[in-house]
């Protein structure tokens, strides 16, 4: 397991500081970043399929639509 990243810069015209964190969480996806300002965190993560996987737009829209219901 590779190091984390982490890279800080203050956020002009307040004391708050944005840092950004790879690395560290969601070992299983295929990219993965935290975001923190003060005490709220975000982590976003992205997957990917290894085939490429051939879809209209409407199909994935449909696709997206069920997980939302």
């Amino acid at each position: 397991m590779a190091d984390a990243i982490t890279v800080s810069a203050p956020i002009s015209g307040t004391d708050s500081k944005l840092t950004f964190e790879a690395g560290r969480l969601a070992q299983q996806a295929d990219g993965a970043v935290v975001g923190r300002i003060g005490d709220t965190m975000i982590l976003v993560t992205a997957t990917a399929a290894r085939r490429p996987i051939r879809q209209t737009c409407l199909q994935r829209r449909t696709e997206e639509s069920r997980w939302l219901l």
